[in-house]
């Protein structure tokens, strides 16, 4: 019995204000080989405006931590609900709960969307439910809906992590050159080395500017 490959896409959640995102999104998809797909959305300037006010106010990482969280929950909402505007027959599930987001994986045999909300996964991470002695992700900003996507990817031993953004890097690209770029967070670089393959896409390119980055 064969199955699909298991492939995590985080979108970026500046790709929100992207007026073709969900034409552009679905017409990538179409382009890559067959696999179960499973998005996580980013906070985009929801989760700015909470870095702003830590700037600001000095809120602390545990209020900006949970805040975050909450915000992921819109955002993966939100991004279902503009491909479902965009394509009624799209057949996009919206899953909060990661074990039933498991057993659909193990009981897929087909190629399927499923949109994450990864708030409940990131909180049992923490108590390592399934994080099989993995250090628990830290609350800090070093640590966006890049790291948790990584995080998820190892847990579900997905074949690739793919990051749909709004801009390119030029040359040959590591985690930690990323890293430094600001291009992906902190604690990306210190994830990567257990993914089996990373690559990133320029949503917002018209050819879809597309490398991989490396551990």
């Amino acid at each position: 019995m064969n199955f699909s490959p298991v492939r995590v896409i985080k979108v970026g959640g500046s790709l929100l204000t992207f007026d073709e995102l969900p034409s552009a999104f679905s017409r990538w998809l179409a382009a890559q080989p067959a696999a179960r797909n499973v998005v996580v959305v980013g906070g985009g300037e929801l989760a700015d405006a909470v870095r702003a006010a830590d700037a600001r106010f000095e809120l602390g990482d545990e209020v900006c931590h949970e805040l975050c969280l909450q915000l992921l929950g819109v955002s993966s909402r939100l991004f279902a609900g503009i491909l479902q505007q965009h394509d009624s027959n799209s057949d996009v599930r919206l899953f909060d709960r990661f074990s039933e987001l498991r057993l659909a994986i193990s009981k897929s045999l087909q190629p399927a969307v499923w949109i994450f909300d990864p708030r409940d996964f990131v909180r049992a991470d923490e108590k390592d439910e399934h994080s099989a002695g993995r250090e628990p992700l830290p609350h800090s900003w070093d640590v966006t809906s890049d790291s948790i996507a990584l995080r998820l990817s190892i847990v579900l031993a997905a074949d690739e992590v793919v990051l749909l953004k709004s801009n390119s890097l030029d040359g040959h690209l590591s985690a930690r050159a990323a890293a430094d770029a600001g291009f992906v967070d902190r604690h990306f670089q210190k994830l990567a080395a257990g993914v089996p393959r990373i690559r990133y896409v320029n949503l917002r390119a018209t050819n879809w500017d597309e490398r991989e980055i490396h551990s």
